[in-house]
Parts: structure tokens; C-alpha cells; sequence
């Protein structure tokens, strides 16, 4: 059985087994700050919703009494990489007390063209719960959408994003993956700075793009809003 359709047997098994009807599932979700009607809950147990958001996710996980973390594996949202290995020689310091806290953050949507563009229209907000895996994400951080090609293999079309604002200044960055806004445009692209000139390309991993040469003059005018600390992938529908 996919692991999906594996969650929402779990999901849709579990309620009805502690005999907790969609309208009062729906009212706790409410209650937790999540909007998720009855009426979705119902397609998405039926198999006519094939998705489900992070947030609703963890609040379904809490009213139901399931293990959030083995439900964010299960829904893609994180992968047993994320995760300490065990057997490792050097013991972790990390404890699924941390696995069980998340941080919301802002998500904004993405451009309407491709070569690696973002959005992070203000007007277009969404907000979404990211797992706290070794403190890599911060309130102050942000997701956001990405479209076209020109970082596959590593971004797809439509994946999310999030954003370390930790660190902006894009002289420091060189090699780094970061959020560009140059000339009204954003990118998501590596940072590499040409030895001597200072010269800085604006680099895609897919070769059919060419690098976006800034002069080292002009590097002043543009914008770095930060280095991608995680990606959250939707090819094929999967998140990692």
C-alpha cells in the first residue's frame, strides 16, 4: 500500500475506532487554529482528496492520538534522513521531543515564469508548520513556491522552499544556494563569485541555463533575502 494511501486508512480507521464524528474533528481542528471542514474530511477519508497540509496533519495526529512525526513520513513531508540513524557511532543529541515541535512560518506563493522565479507577494500569504529538526528553522525564516526547471535535479516545479534570513549578505555566500532579487526579478540560484574580477553568476544546476552575470560593480543592487536551509519537494506529489 503507498504510504499516502497508507495515512489515510490510518487517519480515517483511527477516528472511527475512538468514535469521534467528522463535525467534532472538524470543530478541535477549529479550535487549534486549523480550517478543515467536515466536508473535506469526508472527501479526503473517501479517497477524493488525495492531499493533506502539514497543519492539518499534526492537528488530525493530536486529536486522534497518533505519532505526528511517523504521519509527516508517512504524507512524504519528511524523510528517515532528517532523522539521527541509529547505530551511529557518535550518539545524537537530538530527542523526539524536538521531532514533535514545529515552528510556523509565512509561505508565499510563486511567479508566473519560469528559469527558477519565486514570489513573495505580501498580498498572497499562506502559513505552514515545519518540523524542527535540529533548529534548522526559525520564526524569523519563510517558505516559498518555486516554478520552472533551471535548478533540477535538486528543485522541481512547484516545490517549497524555506528561506534562512540569518544571513543576507551575498559577498559571504559564494557557493550557497539563495533567494536573488535582481532587476524586479527573483531567483533561486547558486551564488559564485569569479576569483579576480568579483564578478558574481547567478548559477542554475540544470545546464540548459545559462549563469545571470552581475558586474562586480553592480552587485550592490540586488537583493538577498537569504540561503534555502530545506526543501520540501513535490515531484511526483511527494514531500521531503
Amino acid at each position: 500500500m503507498e504510504d499516502k494511501e497508507k495515512l489515510r486508512k490510518i487517519i480515517g480507521d483511527t477516528r472511527k475506532e475512538k468514535n469521534i464524528a467528522r463535525d467534532k474533528v472538524s470543530e478541535l481542528l477549529k479550535r487549534k487554529g486549523v480550517d478543515y471542514a467536515e466536508s473535506s474530511l469526508l472527501r479526503y477519508e473517501n479517497g477524493q482528496i488525495k492531499t493533506i497540509r502539514a497543519e492539518v496533519i499534526k492537528g488530525l495526529s493530536e486529536i486522534l492520538g497518533l505519532n505526528v512525526v511517523e504521519m509527516y513520513k508517512l504524507a512524504g513531508l519528511i524523510e528517515e534522513k532528517d532523522f539521527p540513524k541509529k547505530g551511529n557511532a557518535e550518539p545524537s543529541n537530538v530527542t523526539d521531543e524536538k521531532f514533535e515541535s514545529f515552528v510556523t512560518i509565512p509561505l508565499y506563493g510563486m511567479a508566473s515564469a519560469g528559469n527558477g522565479l519565486i514570489e513573495s507577494e505580501e498580498s498572497n500569504i499562506e502559513y505552514i508548520n515545519i518540523p524542527k529538526l535540529n533548529g534548522n528553522v526559525k520564526k524569523s525564516d519563510f517558505a516559498t513556491r518555486v516554478k520552472g526547471d533551471s535548478m533540477e535535479p535538486y528543485y522541481h516545479h512547484g516545490d517549497i522552499i524555506v528561506v534562512d534570513v540569518s544571513n543576507q549578505d551575498i559577498r559571504t555566500l559564494n557557493g550557497k544556494e539563495a533567494l536573488i532579487f535582481y532587476e524586479d526579478k527573483k531567483y533561486l540560484k547558486i551564488v559564485y563569485f569569479e576569483p579576480g574580477t568579483g564578478n558574481l553568476f547567478l548559477r542554475s544546476y540544470n545546464a540548459a541555463y545559462s549563469d545571470i552575470k552581475v558586474e562586480n560593480r553592480e552587485v550592490e543592487t540586488l537583493s538577498c533575502k537569504g540561503t534555502v536551509s530545506m526543501v520540501i519537494s513535490m515531484r511526483n506529489r511527494k514531500m521531503i
